[in-house]
């Protein structure tokens, strides 16, 4: 199994730049396509599932 997996929605040219920096470093990875559908049936189960849902960024 890869050690990296993209995850992303089908538009044209995202994600590219991930693909890029992984194959500069010998990386391997799997990628997975979500639609919308999809998309919106993980948000409405995590948030059946859980009360709060919490963001750090060091970056602030």
């Amino acid at each position: 199994m890869p050690p990296y997996t993209i995850i992303y929605f089908p538009v044209q040219g995202c994600c590219e730049a991930m693909r890029m920096l992984l194959a500069d470093q010998g990386q391997s990875w799997k990628e997975e396509v979500v639609t919308m559908e999809t998309w919106m049936k993980e948000i409405n189960l995590v948030a059946a599932t859980q009360s709060r849902v919490f963001c750090y960024s060091s970056l602030s």
